[in-house]
Formats: structure tokens, C-alpha cells, sequence
């Protein structure tokens, strides 16, 4: 019997020895974790028994053993033997984490076996997302915290005792209204048709967020960035500066302005690359370099297997990217196509249904903003599609400045100007109109 396999059978053994006497194991260890089949199979009898208030004793186990055909991988006799082995001087606590730690060893093992493999093979791109997943797994990270709801309850009430400078302040006066303060863990989505301003909204909120803010483009060179962030610092076009058509006075005006551009935000660039890319740039912005919130822009064009389907991968990117930066304990805020609409619904108010090729992002995120126009290079209207933590719905509306630029937000009420209303919708109060998903 090899080292791990002996501890096993000793954690076994005190397991066994604690129901006896009526009391549940703590912890009580899933069996996959085990290394050996026939301990597994005894975990899962002990798992199962515990599960329905039965004590698992030994002969219990070997009867649910029995019923469930498993006496042909464990021999009935071993499972009677395995009380012999109890050591009453052998903490549960300290078996368990020497035996996931073992189990922790061998999956890692074989992570790289399949990575050096997929290496040789010249599949690259498989061998970077295995590299990708034990990178995750080895991160130092946030730990996984298990509380009782009295505990979560106490923690919500300190929350919201806590000095507010503590949190994460958006910094727009509307914007903050309509979402409240950004915490660790909270997944925002800001979804809007190509065109209507989502980089601008999202770099908007980075600029003026309270805390150090990441970027991750998956679209946009950092030329194009930095021009929108010199364009509002300086007022002048950011088309001048890739036309070459600034004249003297502005470019002196646009090297002063190079001193207000924020220095909070923080920027990485991913442009078509595959998620693990994306990934990577996120835990470098955390660890590197202090970011508290990470933006993403924009989800559709991380690039994924074209033979998979698009709403399953793009679900799927979503989940890795808020499930990293819950356990890097930051905020994340994700941009997304909505849906193509026809051309008679092109300027209708969207809804959360309409998000593009992202199965179930609408249940995952726990915020959903959603930008639209009317007008070609009109106002740009927003509302809170969703917001987990209220039952509040507020809509606001941004004016944009002469060089494109998002200022002016504020809120708004739900009419729009007469001369953007459709003939149609103009009989109809507000809750009748413009509801209809485009």
C-alpha cells in the first residue's frame, strides 16, 4: 500500500469511527479525491449513508456496497478490516488536507503530461488552454470561503456599515444612482449595437471610476484608446489626430492635455485573441498591477472554436471571466453586441433578451445596461436592464460633446424628443412603448 493510499484508509477509519457514535465527519471528503477505486467506492457508500442520516458503519457499508453492485471493485473483507487502521491521535482535518493535496499533485501531473503531449502533436492552441487551467488553478488567490447563512447575513450588515471610500465609487453622479457602488465579485454588462458607444460608455466609467481600472480590448489598437482618451482631455477630434490635419495650436493643445489623461486606468491588449489570452491579461492587471475592477471590450470578439456553437463558447467565456475575477476579488464589466434587428426596429429600445450569441449571460451577470439611439449620432439613451441587488430600473441618457465624446449624463424620464418618436408610439403612454425586443 502506497503513502496516500494508507492515509486514506486511516482518514476512512476515523471517519467510520465518528459515525458510530452518531456524529457527521468533518470534513467529509468528496470521493474522486480518493486515489485508490476501492476507497473511493467506500467514500461514496459513507457519502450516501450520511446522506439519508444512516450511521456508516462498517457493516452498513458493505451492505451498500452490495446493493449497488460495488463488492466487485472492494472486497467486503477490506472494507471490515479498515477499522483496524483508526488512529484515535490522527486529526480528520490534517488527513484530509494531506489527501487533497495528493489528489491537487496528481491532477497537475497530468495536466502537464496532456500539455507536453499536446506540445509534441504541434496542437499549440490546446496546449496553451491546459497551460491556461493550471495557471488558474495554481494562482495565488482568493481561497473559497464556506459560511452559514447567520454569517453571510453578518457580513452584508458590516458591509453596509463600512465606510463607503472602502468600495469601488463609479465616479458619475447619474451612473452611480443607477448601479449604486461596484463590489468585488459583482459582473456588469453593457450591451448595445455596433457603433452606439459601447468603448466610449465603458472607457467613460474607467475614467472616472475611484479606483485603479483594467482595460482588455479584444477590438481596439491602443492607438485608438489613447486617442479617445486625448480627444476628451483636449476637446479636439480624435479623427484629426489619425487624418494628420492638426494644425500647430492644437498639437501644443494636445501635448498639455497629455497631463490631464488619467493615469488610473490600466490597459492590455488581446485583439482577436483566444480566451486564454484574455484571461492571462486579466490576472496581469490584478497582479501587477493593482486593478480593482476589469473591463472587457467586447465579449463577441474573443475568439473561439468556429466549429462550437457561438451562444455555448460565448456563455462560456463569460462564466471563466467572472468566475477569475471573483477569486481575484475584483469587479467585471463586460461589453456585448446586442442582436442584429430587422430594419423597421432598427432604432427601438432593446431588452436584456436581445444580447447577442450569449445563452445565458442574462441570468449569469448581476447587472445589465443597455445603450441605444434613435437618431443616427443622436443621444445615446441607457437604462438598467437588471440589477440583482434592487428592484430598481433607472434610465439615463448621455449628450455627446462636438468631437463624439459621452458628457452630460443624466437622468431621463422615458420620453424622447417629438421629433425621435414614431408615428405609431405616439398615442401610447410609456409603458407601452418601445418594450417590444428588437
Amino acid at each position: 500500500m502506497s503513502r496516500i493510499a494508507a492515509v486514506e484508509a486511516t482518514y476512512l477509519a476515523g471517519v467510520i469511527s465518528v459515525s458510530r457514535l452518531g456524529l457527521e465527519p468533518q470534513p467529509l471528503l468528496a470521493p474522486e479525491v480518493f486515489s485508490t477505486p476501492a476507497h473511493q467506492e467506500v467514500q461514496r457508500a459513507i457519502v450516501d449513508l450520511i446522506g439519508v442520516g444512516e450511521n456508516a458503519d462498517t457493516t452498513s457499508i458493505v451492505q451498500r456496497l452490495g446493493s449497488t453492485g460495488k463488492l466487485a471493485v472492494v472486497d467486503a473483507e477490506y472494507v471490515y478490516g479498515i477499522e483496524e487502521k483508526h488512529d484515535p491521535n490522527a486529526r480528520l482535518a490534517k488527513l484530509a488536507k494531506a489527501i487533497r493535496t495528493a489528489h491537487d499533485a496528481h491532477t497537475l501531473g497530468s495536466k502537464l503530461r496532456l500539455a507536453q503531449t499536446a506540445l509534441t502533436s504541434g496542437e499549440l492552441h490546446k496546449a496553451r488552454e491546459i497551460a491556461a487551467e493550471i495557471a488558474l488553478a495554481t494562482a495565488t488567490e482568493k481561497p473559497f470561503e464556506i459560511l452559514t447563512g447567520r454569517e453571510a447575513a453578518e457580513a452584508a450588515l458590516a458591509m453596509s456599515q463600512e465606510d463607503q471610500s472602502t468600495r469601488v465609487r463609479i465616479g458619475d453622479p447619474e451612473l452611480e444612482k443607477a448601479l449604486g457602488m461596484i463590489t468585488a465579485g459583482t459582473s456588469v454588462v453593457i450591451g448595445a449595437d455596433t457603433n452606439v458607444g459601447k468603448s466610449t460608455f465603458a472607457l467613460h466609467i474607467a475614467r472616472t471610476m475611484g479606483t485603479r481600472c483594467g482595460i482588455v480590448s479584444t477590438e481596439d489598437a491602443p492607438a485608438v484608446f489613447g486617442a479617445k482618451l486625448l480627444s476628451h482631455a483636449s476637446g479636439i477630434d480624435s479623427e484629426r489626430l489619425f487624418q494628420g490635419t492638426v494644425d500647430m495650436h492644437e498639437a501644443v493643445t494636445l501635448r498639455e492635455s497629455l497631463y490631464r489623461v488619467t493615469e488610473n486606468v490600466r490597459m492590455a491588449f488581446a485583439i482577436g485573441s483566444p480566451l486564454v489570452d484574455v484571461l492571462s491579461a486579466i490576472r496581469a492587471l490584478v497582479h501587477q498591477h493593482g486593478c480593482r475592477v476589469i473591463v472587457v471590450d467586447y465579449l463577441q470578439n474573443i475568439r473561439v472554436d468556429p466549429k462550437l456553437d457561438r451562444r455555448i463558447t460565448m456563455a462560456d467565456a463569460f462564466s471563466q471571466m467572472k468566475a477569475l475575477c471573483a477569486r481575484l476579488n475584483v469587479a467585471l464589466i463586460v461589453c456585448s453586441q446586442l442582436s442584429r434587428p430587422s430594419p423597421d426596429a432598427k432604432w427601438r429600445e432593446p431588452t436584456k433578451h436581445n444580447l447577442k450569441e450569449t445563452g445565458d449571460l442574462e441570468n449569469m451577470a448581476e447587472a445589465i445596461i443597455l445603450l441605444w439611439q434613435r437618431t443616427q449620432g443622436g443621444a445615446v439613451y441607457g437604462k438598467v436592464d437588471k440589477l440583482k441587488w434592487s428592484a430598481r430600473r433607472h434610465r439615463f441618457q448621455f449628450q455627446r460633446d462636438s468631437v463624439g465624446n459621452l458628457v452630460e449624463c443624466a437622468h431621463w424620464g422615458g420620453d424622447y424628443p417629438e421629433d425621435q418618436r414614431d408615428e405609431e408610439e405616439q398615442p401610447r403612454s410609456w409603458a407601452g412603448r418601445g418594450r417590444r425586443a428588437s
